[in-house]
C-alpha cells in the first residue's frame, strides 16, 4: 500500500483504516481481535490520540493493529511518535513591534526604571547612614566565675542552681538496636491471562514499568506501595498480589482502559 495519496502523506489511522478495508473487515472485527472498544479503533483510525491513553499505551494498539492488517508496524509506530513529538513542540508567544501590547510593555519597563531611578536619587541620606551620635552604653555586671560552678548545677537557662536543688537524670541515648529499622522493599505481582499493556507507579509517582505482558505471563516489581497500577486492557489481568496479600482485580470489558491502587 502506498504510503502517499495525491502527493499527501497518509498518517498511521489512515493507512490502518484502509487495510481493514482491504481486507474486508469491520471496526468490531479489530475491536474484538484487540480487546479494545470499538470507540477506541475509530480513535486510532482518526488518528485523534487525545481520547486514547497515554503515548505508550497508542503505540501498542498502532503495532498490534498494523500486524493484523498486514502493514509494516515499525515503520507506523515511528510515524506516530515524529507526529508526536511535533504535537509536543509549542512555539513561545512573541509580542511583534509597534503593536499596542508591544509599546504598552516598553512603557511599563522604562516607568519602572524610572521609579527606581529617582528613589536612589532623591532617598534621605540620614535613613541611609548607620551610625548615630549617640555613644552605646555599657552595663557591667557581676558574675560569679563559670569555675566555681558545677556543669551539673547549672539550669537549662544558664543560671547556677541552689545548693538543696535536685538534679534530674538525664535519660541515655537509645542504642542502635533501639533505633526503628527502615520500611523493606514492597512486592508487586501480576498475572495476565491476555494480551495487556500497563504502566506502574510507586507512592512517590515515580515510572517502574510501562509496556505490554502476554498470557501466561506475569511481572514482578518491587519498590515503595501503594502503587497505582493504569491497565490498558483490565479484563487481561487474572490476579494481582501485594507483599503476598491478593488484591481484588475489577470487573472490566474487554479494552477497557482502568486504574488500579495496590493495596
Amino acid at each position: 500500500m502506498s504510503e502517499t495519496e495525491g502527493g499527501r502523506l497518509l498518517l498511521p489511522g489512515e493507512r490502518l483504516r484502509s487495510g481493514r478495508q482491504a481486507l474486508g473487515l469491520s471496526e468490531a472485527d479489530i475491536a474484538a481481535r484487540m480487546h479494545l472498544s470499538v470507540s477506541y479503533v475509530r480513535a486510532l483510525e482518526a488518528d485523534d490520540y487525545k481520547r486514547l491513553p497515554s503515548a505508550a499505551f497508542v503505540r501498542g494498539y498502532i503495532k498490534n493493529y498494523a500486524k493484523l492488517v498486514n502493514l509494516p508496524a515499525d515503520e507506523l509506530v515511528s510515524l506516530f511518535q515524529q507526529i508526536d513529538q511535533e504535537s509536543a513542540i509549542e512555539e513561545p508567544a512573541t509580542l511583534p513591534p509597534g503593536s499596542p501590547a508591544h509599546d504598552r510593555r516598553l512603557w511599563w519597563v522604562g516607568g519602572a526604571i524610572g521609579f527606581v531611578v529617582a528613589i536612589w536619587l532623591f532617598w534621605p541620606a540620614s535613613i541611609d547612614s548607620p551610625t548615630s551620635s549617640a555613644s552605646p552604653a555599657f552595663v557591667e555586671l557581676d558574675a560569679q566565675p563559670f569555675d566555681d560552678v558545677q556543669a551539673d548545677q547549672i539550669d537549662e537557662q544558664g543560671e547556677p542552681l541552689p545548693d538543696d536543688a535536685e538534679v534530674e537524670p538525664q535519660p541515655e541515648p537509645a542504642s542502635a538496636q533501639e533505633l526503628p529499622q527502615a520500611s523493606a522493599e514492597d512486592r508487586l505481582v501480576v498475572s495476565f491471562s491476555e494480551l495487556c499493556w500497563l504502566r506502574v507507579r510507586d507512592v512517590n509517582g515515580d515510572e517502574l514499568y510501562v509496556g505490554q505482558r502476554d498470557a501466561g505471563q506475569t511481572l514482578e516489581l518491587g519498590g515503595q506501595g501503594p502503587f497505582r497500577l493504569t491497565l490498558g486492557n483490565a479484563a487481561a489481568v487474572s490476579a494481582i498480589s501485594f507483599n503476598d496479600a491478593s488484591v481484588r482485580v475489577p470487573q472490566a470489558a474487554p479494552g477497557q482502559v482502568i486504574t488500579v491502587r495496590a493495596p
